[in-house]
């Protein structure tokens, strides 16, 4: 089977990375795009490896989904996920929930609740939902103490985990497709 590779090299001062293109095994050339395309054509790359890593997290919790690292994971999954569909001006490009599940309300629903989790509990403390801490004094005879016990949302598990899972691996697929469609439109640009 023929197919090419790519690799990048960065500098030992670690500002600059080069890439190298084989075909077969052989170097071939690259020359670089830019343009409006190819600018989308990044962008879309950088959300799909966050999308990537989003998968990579999911397979750490899976693994033990009891310990207690599992929940920092979660977290880092919902920043990582919501970075995909927030405006960046590097980027220039995010992803539209609207279109990326119009077909799909449930999965829609689904986003919409691991964006809440990110607004309201992740990156800010804006709910009830998903953590809640009460005062209390207790007394036994002279003997007095105030206390506050607190409950934070960690995870979800089992099918609920299954579901994230399945949201993620649906937008992987939908940033394919649009991948797939600029790599034709650049292609037929530049030939």
């Amino acid at each position: 089977m023929t197919e090419f590779m790519h690799e990048s090299a960065i500098s030992e001062c670690g500002t600059e990375v080069t890439f190298n293109s084989y075909f077969d095994g052989k170097p071939c050339e690259s020359i670089k795009v830019s343009g409006h395309l190819a600018k989308r054509r990044s962008a879309l790359q950088l959300i799909l490896s966050d999308i990537c890593e989003c998968l990579d997290i999911f397979e750490l919790i899976t693994f033990d989904s009891k310990r207690e690292y599992s929940k920092f994971l979660y977290k880092a999954f919902v920043v990582t996920y919501g970075k995909c569909f927030a405006s960046g001006e590097k980027r220039g490009v995010s992803l539209k929930a609207k279109k990326v599940f119009k077909d799909n309300e449930e999965l829609l629903q689904k986003h919409n609740q691991i964006i809440e989790a990110r607004n309201k509990y992740v990156a800010h403390a804006d709910s009830a939902t998903y953590e809640v801490s009460e005062v209390y004094l207790a007394s036994f005879g002279s003997q007095h103490e105030v206390f506050a016990p607190t409950q934070k949302y960690s995870h979800p598990v089992g099918s609920s985990l299954i579901e994230d899972e399945d949201l993620v691996i649906y937008v992987y697929e939908h940033i394919n497709e649009q991948i797939n469609k600029i790599d034709i439109a650049i292609f037929q640009q530049q030939a």
